[in-house]
């Protein structure tokens, strides 16, 4: 005697999606549930570079529902040549061709300044530049955000 009508001890797989209620529309089908962590993977604009220092601080995690994306990471960042004038950021899934996103991080580090986070159609990274339009100027600072854009 179940408590409920269906009661499951273990997995369930459904090959088309999982509808709720009286909704029969497949494009409301709980399809895809995925969450896991990877590895931010950085190149510099500007003529800088940057490397991980290290301290094992270079971590990101993602929650991924149908074809939307929420991901978030810490970084430590040391700017070792040149100017900063931005940062690229990998992105864990590509993005849609029809949805750029924006987003928001900061660079808390040294001076505390938040940065714009912009994903491109189609796009495999993330771009990061300063609100204030000015080149970083801050060197080993840590680096955090979170955005959520609609996958490939």
């Amino acid at each position: 005697s179940p408590a409920v009508e269906l009661d499951v001890d273990g997995e369930i797989r459904a090959a088309d999606g999982i509808l709720f209620g009286t909704d029969t529309a497949a494009a409301n089908a709980l399809d895809d549930y995925e969450e896991g962590t990877y590895t931010p993977s950085w190149t510099v604009s500007g003529g800088g570079s940057v490397t991980d220092s290290g301290n094992t601080v270079n971590l990101g995690r993602y929650t991924k529902v149908g074809r939307l994306c929420t991901m978030s990471w810490r970084s430590y960042i040391v700017q070792t040549t040149g100017t900063i004038t931005g940062y690229i950021l990998t992105l864990p899934f590509q993005a849609d061709s029809n949805s750029p996103a924006t987003g928001m991080a900061e660079e808390f580090g040294q001076t505390g300044s938040g940065l714009k986070l912009v994903i491109s159609v189609n796009g495999t990274t993330c771009a990061m530049d300063l609100y204030s339009g000015a080149n970083f100027t801050a060197a080993n600072s840590y680096m955090q955000g979170s955005i959520t854009y609609q996958t490939a």
